[in-house]
């Protein structure tokens, strides 16, 4: 079997590493697949490793814009596939093609809910999200499965749909063991102090559903209280959202001597960042499902986190919740978590083994499987 990957939808952050460490960590001739054929731009396919089954196919649509990425699907792709693979994976989860059969992924929920698309206004963002939405049903129907990535997106997008699938499977992702590290002794906050503060990081692009700025606004007001806090945040950023993140900080951090935002990092840089923190905290309301907390509890920290969905299914009872859009609720758990060390302690360890049961080869014997079983059940019928 010949297994074609559309990754022309793909370039970069969860969706190239998911690609990339799937075929790290399994062997796809394990599952009758003895070709990979991947289709990309070259950002993404320089990432990828030579090996000897993979063949990379660049092409130079994919270099440019989602329009031109899509037009190239629609017009070009087809002609492609008919002649060199047997079952397509769409990552990006867009395909309008004839061919058959292919299986579709369910990257990204702000296509499908729209009461946190609602949050960007009337705009270019939100009517993308729109036409995306159109499209990826589409996408979805025609296709012989998905893969959604948590049980909740599943749930979730299977009633946000008019059809039923013909069929799915739920494939966690993984956690890179880079980001492995023991949980650290926890200290009273008293020994903590404003030259050597008690260290809180959030690691996500500033975005209107991560509500950096509330966190900002929490921080702050437990400082003013006595708390000797820092925080340090890291991801890329859109504009509007930004400009909000910065108001908060002009008005209670002029000087930013102790909310730090360092912008974008690489993904290798990221366990350096988890090693030199205390917690973490994340305010996300809408999430496929969330690696960079993953992240966190492989690394050790205890965490502060959104009770939106699917964090609670990632992470289970070992984090204290909060409402991300409530400033009285963050402050209320950022303050449960620093002042119990005791309790720190507890959750950081059930974090640390709880991260253990998301693996990349896990993941990928999963995927490889699921595409097998996909095949054969299309070629039987």
């Amino acid at each position: 079997m010949t297994l074609g990957i559309d990754a022309s939808n793909i370039t970069g952050g969860g969706g190239v590493t998911h690609l990339l460490e799937i075929f790290d960590c399994a062997d796809p001739k394990d599952f009758g697949i003895e070709k990979v054929i991947i289709w990309s731009g070259n950002s993404t396919l320089n990432q990828i490793e030579n090996k000897p089954y993979i063949i990379k196919n660049e092409i130079k649509m994919l270099n440019s814009s989602l329009i031109i990425r899509i037009i190239w699907q629609i017009f070009f792709f087809d002609k492609i596939l008919k002649r060199e693979c047997d079952i397509l994976l769409s990552l990006g989860g867009l395909y309008f093609g004839k061919f058959r059969p292919y299986i579709s992924m369910s990257r990204n929920m702000l296509i499908f809910n729209d009461s946190e698309r609602d949050r960007y206004g009337f705009s270019y963002t939100k009517l993308r999200y729109i036409i995306l939405k159109i499209l990826q049903k589409r996408s979805f129907k025609n296709s012989e499965g998905v893969i959604f990535v948590s049980e909740y997106a599943k749930k979730y997008i299977s009633e946000k749909i008019s059809f039923k699938l013909k069929s799915d499977k739920v494939i966690y992702h993984g956690i890179s063991n880079k980001f492995t590290n023991m949980p650290k002794p926890q200290k009273d906050i008293k020994e903590y102090s404003f030259e050597k503060p008690f260290k809180l990081l959030y690691i996500s692009s500033i975005d209107v559903y991560k509500h950096q700025w509330n966190i900002a606004e929490a921080v702050a007001n437990l400082r003013d209280s006595g708390f000797p806090l820092e925080l340090t945040l890291a991801g890329w950023v859109h504009r509007k959202p930004l400009r909000r993140f910065n108001k908060i900080v002009n008005k209670r951090d002029k000087q930013h001597s102790y909310i730090k935002f360092l912008g974008p990092i690489s993904y290798n840089k990221l366990p350096e960042y988890y090693r030199e923190s205390d917690a973490f905290v994340y305010a996300s309301t809408c999430e496929n499902m969330p690696n960079i907390i993953l992240e966190a509890m492989s690394a050790g920290l205890p965490v502060a986190c959104s009770n939106f969905q699917p964090m609670p299914e990632i992470i289970g009872e070992n984090a204290i919740f909060f409402n991300p859009e409530s400033l009285p609720d963050i402050e209320k758990a950022l303050k449960i978590l620093i002042t119990n060390p005791d309790l720190r302690q507890l959750l950081s360890y059930a974090e640390y083994f709880r991260a253990k049961d998301f693996s990349w080869k896990k993941c990928s014997s999963e995927t490889f499987t699921y595409i097998q079983e996909t095949f054969s059940n299309f070629m039987n019928h």
